[in-house]
This record gives C-alpha cells, structure tokens and sequence, in this order.
C-alpha cells in the first residue's frame, strides 16, 4: 500500500506552530549527483536511532519551496516537537542537533525551523 508523506506546509497547518524538520545531503564529498540514497545515509540512520531511543516523536515529510510542487521523499524527516525554549524535550533536540555555535554538528544533516506565519503566507500563495 502506498505510504502518505505530509509536505512540511501540510503538517504546520496542521500543527497551527512553527515546525522543525531535517533534511539530509551527500555525506562524502566523492558521491555521485544523485548521492546516498536516503535508506543508506550514516547521518540519517544516526539520527533516526537517537529519535526512537529518546522517544522523540517524527515522521517523514517532503518540504517544497513555496510556488514549487515537492518532489520525491528524500529522507526528510519531521520533529514532532514543538520549537519552545521552555520545553526540555526541544533542549534535549537541540543538544543533540547542534554544537556550541548553534551550527548543526552533523555535516551532512541540515536542521531546519519553518515558521508558523511563513507557512500561512506560503499556504495562500498556492
């Protein structure tokens, strides 16, 4: 059975907050255009098994630039976890994401935040 994959737009209506997400690119300098294929990338499956390990809800998710459709899953994956500064389970996402500078500590993992009123704003250009 085929599987759904929310866009990142769809699960921040949703949501009604801004969201988190991680994208993933080639992880040697050497790999082909194509890259690792999602099902094989280190960084990932690093990530991934902190995820489940520290019971940190995700999903997969298709991020698109507004105005574009999504393309196919890449791997991205959704951090069920609401951006608040108070909350300890995102202190906990961000001491495992991020180094001392803020930078995400893995090369080949990007960390992103899509904000709520970004989101809203990209939701009626389509």
């Amino acid at each position: 059975m085929p599987r759904l994959v929310k866009t990142t737009m769809e699960i921040g209506l949703q949501a009604q907050r801004d969201i988190l997400f991680l994208t993933f690119k080639n992880e040697r300098h050497d790999d082909d255009i194509l890259g690792t294929h999602w099902e094989d990338h280190q960084g990932r499956q690093h990530v991934v098994e902190w995820l489940e390990a520290n019971e940190i809800p995700w999903e997969p998710c298709v991020h698109a630039a507004p105005g574009k459709a999504p393309c196919c899953y890449q791997g991205s994956i959704y951090l069920a976890v609401a951006p608040d500064e108070d909350s300890p389970t995102y202190q906990k996402v961000l001491s495992f994401l991020e180094d001392e500078t803020g930078e995400c500590r893995f090369p080949s993992v990007d960390f992103w935040l899509y904000p709520f009123h970004l989101i809203e704003q990209h939701a009626g250009q389509c």
